[in-house]
């Protein structure tokens, strides 16, 4: 198998209407990709994702998300960890729920990552007004990123690792490995996404971003996406200008989305409780990686993925 894409859902609707859908158009050989759905919606809806997949002739695996060591309302890292025992693909795509994709994604980013050896593709993403059928792909905002990349008179160029964001983000499985997957205690703090680019960095293992290849996010409800997050300065949280692997953050600058608002406040000082970190959340995460480089996620659990994937099937 070249291609393996995960899937992660919680949600009941917009799968099977507006997500698989634009997978039966793909123009990349349906031979040599897989879907892999980790569904853990209230509803089971393995029967209907079979069917879709008979009746379309796609490779479709649909399976419950392991049993979570940390009690998270969103076990987005432990989904996608599950998703990866179970994938057989030379390339992982990462993709999130209420997504749509155009008929030559797949094969853009295939040819992308053969032609750069050391490198995997990063797309931007879009994100289209939430509606019911017939779906329109209404334009609510586009990818600063693809902004960026744009106003230097570029498609496609390498890009930093805090790039790597799983609604449309792709590594190859050797290099998954040697990290053993998605750090799960990042579930706790979020942005576990930019926590795995940066130990793949870390290893050497670089991206390039494919401003060609835009993944449709539809967003989750009638408001605006950012109605969901609080606005607040860094400097606000108890730093000032920070860089860690090319990311910088001004404790000065206008306010912003930051994984520490994301969580119960009690919630994001475990890891200071664990790891003794200055900082609380998602920072304090990267703080300890970056001050142990020998450490590999999840280490504190016992998850092994490498052992996982030789007993595939114990959490179906």
């Amino acid at each position: 198998m070249k291609i393996s894409v995960i899937i992660p859902t919680n949600r009941q609707d917009k799968l099977l209407d507006f997500e698989l859908p634009s997978f039966r158009t793909q123009t990349f050989p349906k031979d040599d990709f897989e879907i892999i759905i980790v569904d853990d919606a209230c509803i089971n809806r393995k029967n209907d994702v079979e069917s879709f997949a008979i009746a379309n002739k796609l490779n479709i695996k649909w399976m419950r998300g392991k049993k979570p060591y940390y009690r998270s309302n969103a076990n987005i890292g432990n989904a996608r960890n599950t998703g990866l025992i179970h994938a057989t693909g030379e390339l992982i795509i990462f993709i999130d729920d209420y997504s749509s994709i155009s008929p030559a994604y797949l094969e853009g980013m295939w040819i992308i990552y053969k032609e750069n050896s050391g490198y995997s593709p990063i797309g931007p993403v879009t994100s289209v007004e939430f509606c019911d059928r017939p779906f329109s792909l209404k334009t609510v905002s586009t990818d600063k990123r693809l902004d960026l990349i744009k106003s230097h008179g570029m498609d496609t160029a390498e890009c930093p690792s805090n790039w790597f964001y799983t609604s449309n983000a792709s590594a190859p499985m050797r290099e998954i490995l040697k990290l053993n997957g998605f750090w799960e205690m990042a579930d706790l703090t979020r942005e576990e996404d930019a926590l795995f680019g940066l130990a793949l960095s870390k290893n050497g293992w670089k991206f390039c971003f494919a401003g060609s290849l835009p993944v449709y996010h539809m967003i989750h409800s009638k408001e605006l996406g950012n109605k969901r997050y609080n606005q607040v300065n860094y400097k606000d949280l108890g730093w000032d200008t920070v860089d860690i692997e090319g990311r910088m953050v001004d404790g000065g600058g206008p306010a912003g989305r930051c994984g520490l608002t994301t969580a119960p406040e009690e919630i994001q000082l475990v890891t200071k409780d664990i790891f003794n970190t200055k900082y609380p959340g998602s920072w304090g995460l990267i703080e300890y990686f970056n001050n142990h480089p020998k450490y590999r996620f999840n280490e504190e659990t016992g998850f092994d993925l490498r052992k996982e994937r030789k007993e595939i099937g114990m959490w179906v």
